[in-house]
């Protein structure tokens, strides 16, 4: 049996438990429910629980039965968080930066700061199946410097085998820009570090976007005329802003020289020849 020919009756209280239980073990988390395809996702640990292969297994029996098997399922999936290892040396390694979800702000309780409106960072460690964030108080204990851990949290991004397709356009005017993916939820902070990943320091900085945590769009500019490249970038992007996974992050362009975040406003721009304007004042005020 699929999941899609199990009966409404058992699904809607199946899910329902499932949910209720996720909830107990991550009160703080934010929760994403999609009954119809059997999927809960906690955006801040990034962890997906995918439920259908469990209500299978759960459809032939009574319900008492099925709801501790959900309870026992959902705790093995959702390990608590506990506290960071006293020892900085045993954390050091798993000290990630991942950006949060579109419209979060900044947790006073964790190591976050706004980089631009509708973009938000947060150290975290990277531990099998989820992402923990960092605390103030918990980071506090190892005695590091917060810009030593952010700077730590930068050095330790990988792109885990990420791919990279590149469009480039030769006329009317020469330029490039490239698409990052993959199955770490870390491809879209490498947006905080594209002299690394492009491999130089293009005249005029970057244009980036981040749909959501797999996918890093940027485009490199060395004059005026390639800010044409955010309305192309905009345009091929648009299935990835639209992705289901449960991890958003923005629908918005921005531009960076690698020091400053700068968001291009979408106020009074309706034309691809406008985003290119607005752009291109943004590169003159830098």
């Amino acid at each position: 049996m699929r999941w899609e020919a199990l009966p409404e009756d058992f699904v809607r209280p199946f899910v329902a438990t499932a949910a209720l239980a996720a909830m107990r073990l991550a009160p703080d988390d934010r929760m994403d429910v999609n009954a119809r395809d059997g999927v809960i996702v906690l955006t801040r640990r990034n962890l997906r629980l995918d439920l259908r292969a469990l209500a299978v297994r759960c459809a032939g029996l009574d319900r008492e039965a099925w709801e501790r098997e959900v309870e026992r399922e959902v705790e093995r999936w959702i390990a608590p968080l506990g506290d960071l290892p006293a020892s900085f040396d045993e954390a050091a390694a798993s000290v990630r930066i991942q950006l949060a979800t579109y419209g979060v702000q900044p947790d006073p309780d964790t190591l976050s700061r706004a980089l631009a409106p509708g973009l938000v960072a947060e150290l975290c460690r990277d531990v099998p199946g989820q992402q923990r964030p960092i605390t103030r108080a918990a980071a506090e204990r190892w005695g590091q410097p917060e810009a030593a851990l952010w700077a730590l949290a930068l050095d330790n991004l990988a792109l885990d085998g990420a791919s990279v397709d590149t469009f480039a356009l030769e006329a009317p005017i020469a330029l490039a820009f490239h698409r990052v993916h993959g199955a770490s939820a870390f491809v879209a902070a490498h947006a905080l570090r594209l002299a690394a990943l492009d491999g130089r320091v293009p005249v005029l900085g970057w244009l980036f976007m981040v749909p959501n945590r797999h996918t890093l769009w940027y485009a490199p500019l060395d004059e005026v005329a390639q800010c044409a490249a955010g309305m192309l970038m905009l345009e091929r992007a648009r299935p990835d802003v639209l992705r289901g996974d449960g991890l958003p992050i923005s629908d918005q362009i921005y531009w960076t020289d690698g020091a400053q975040i700068v968001h291009v406003g979408r106020d009074g721009v309706k034309t691809g020849n406008d985003l290119t304007s607005a752009i291109a004042a943004i590169v003159a005020r830098a």
